[in-house]
């Protein structure tokens, strides 16, 4: 359609080619010197209007490659970083799954070294209890030997004493014994004495009866 347009504006264009030049410069030019930057009036020539439409339709065709081209661009490039993100999370998912892992069995590891902990407390306790009960049987029966001990020197220092009496008694019954048997030696031999002396009959005796008496001595 736009080349049957164009083809009869070509046929048209020479009957004009003067009258329609000076607005298109005067257009550019505006344009060139606008500060605005406003796009360009298009031309009013119908012939110039196509070719305009058909330079704007190639400049969008070049503008659509180009974005295409940028576009397909920016997809690789995005699709790269998407795949090297994905590796990367994928790898520091896999790392902390690994550390979760490890803390996970080092938290059960510590939750039953505590469980651990708390029974050998308990039985400490009850260990230390035991030993408070027995060291308190222990001082009453210390307590109780003491006492014993002091009775038993008690009991003791009074035998002493009762001994050292039946000491002084059985010396002074030894003393009166032994005075007693000094004086029965001193009567016997004093008895000894009487009997051995010659009376006045025997010695008129026979010899005879002497020597038979002595022997019977």
């Amino acid at each position: 359609m736009f080349r049957l347009f164009a083809n009869a504006l070509r046929e048209e264009a020479p009957q004009q080619p003067q009258d329609e030049a000076p607005p298109a410069t005067t257009a550019i030019t505006t344009t060139a010197t606008s500060p605005q930057h406003f796009p360009p009036e298009p031309p009013r020539s119908p012939r110039l209007q196509v070719e305009h439409s058909r330079r704007l339709e190639e400049e969008l065709a070049i503008l659509r490659a180009d974005l295409a081209d940028q576009r397909g661009a920016y997809e690789a490039k995005l699709a790269d970083q998407r795949a090297k993100l994905t590796a990367k999370l994928a790898a520091q998912r896999d790392k902390y799954e690994a550390k979760t892992a490890r803390l996970e069995e080092r938290n059960a590891w510590l939750e039953g070294t505590v469980a651990k902990r708390a029974e050998e407390k308990q039985w400490l306790e009850r260990r230390n209890d035991a030993l408070e009960a027995t060291e308190k049987r222990l001082d009453a029966r210390v307590g109780a030997l003491e006492e014993r001990v002091f009775e038993l020197q008690a009991e003791n220092w009074a035998l002493k004493q009762e001994n050292a009496d039946f000491r002084a008694d059985f010396d002074g019954v030894v003393g009166e014994m032994a005075a007693l048997r000094r004086g029965a030696e001193a009567l016997a031999e004093r008895a000894h004495r009487a009997l051995a002396r010659p009376r006045a009959g025997d010695a008129r005796a026979s010899p005879k009866r002497r020597t038979e008496s002595d022997t019977e001595a």
